[in-house]
């Protein structure tokens, strides 16, 4: 129905003006909209079920400070739960806005 299926609007305009012969200039609009956002919630795990873990980046230079740092605050499921599932699927604005 209207305004429950995800969306996304394209609007554009643009103006194009001769100065001199081969000669031209062109304005433009042009914007995106994305609506009505979907999220997959699955009831039958919570937040106790997911591990914390980190990595290291690798020790190269092109990296922050030449790599060799924690990337942390990263998420697993525990294997014992995560082949449970009991998935809810609702609209993002259910959960809060963007």
């Amino acid at each position: 129905g209207w305004g429950i299926r995800p969306a996304d609007w394209n609007f554009g305009a643009s103006i194009q003006q001769q100065l001199l012969p081969r000669v031209s200039v062109e304005v433009g609009y042009f914007s995106r909209w994305l609506t009505n956002f979907v999220v997959t919630d699955n009831l039958a795990q919570s937040v106790n079920d997911f591990g914390k873990f980190y990595v290291v980046a690798p020790n190269d230079p092109r990296l922050l400070n030449g790599g060799g740092y924690r990337i942390s605050d990263l998420y697993d499921a525990n294997p014992d739960v995560a082949s449970r599932n009991n998935n809810l699927v609702t609209l993002a604005s259910n959960y809060g806005n963007q």
